[in-house]
């Protein structure tokens, strides 16, 4: 599991993707990542993703609703706390490998379940598509 701290609350990231220098390190550090859990067409870091709609490429709409046993997952999902938790539920129920980038938002009910589960974590760099970088962190689970 990777996990990312992100920026203020009111910003929408659902187009917004790593730089391609940042996603190659965490691909260097945890992958090969075999999807993109959570993109679209135009964003997508690889060529296997799931889309919130049916778009061109898609392997699947709603990664949530998806099977992700058997692959190294990257996701940076809509940083709203309903779908954090989602995530961090589906982590722990599918006790899966993902790279997560999520913000840091202590406060959050889903943030304490994720460090618990997070085998390591950091800030990214501030190249990230949002302002004061994000908190990365990589889970292993079931191994």
């Amino acid at each position: 599991l990777n996990l990312a701290d992100a920026p203020p609350r009111f910003v929408d990231n659902r187009d917004f993707r790593l730089d391609s220098r940042t996603f190659g390190w965490l691909e260097h550090m945890w992958g090969p990542h075999t999807i993109d859990l959570f993109a679209s067409a135009d964003n997508s870091m690889l060529v296997v993703f799931y889309s919130m709609h049916r778009c061109l490429g898609s392997s699947g709409v709603d990664a949530l609703l998806q099977s992700w046993a058997g692959h190294n997952g990257y996701a940076m999902p809509p940083f709203t706390s309903s779908i954090l938790l989602q995530v961090v539920q589906k982590v722990r129920e599918e006790r899966v490998n993902i790279t997560l980038v999520v913000p840091c938002w202590p406060a959050q009910a889903w943030f304490h379940e994720l460090m618990l589960l997070a085998v390591d974590s950091f800030k990214l760099p501030h190249a990230t598509p949002t302002p004061g970088g994000l908190l990365h962190s990589h889970t292993v689970l079931g191994r």
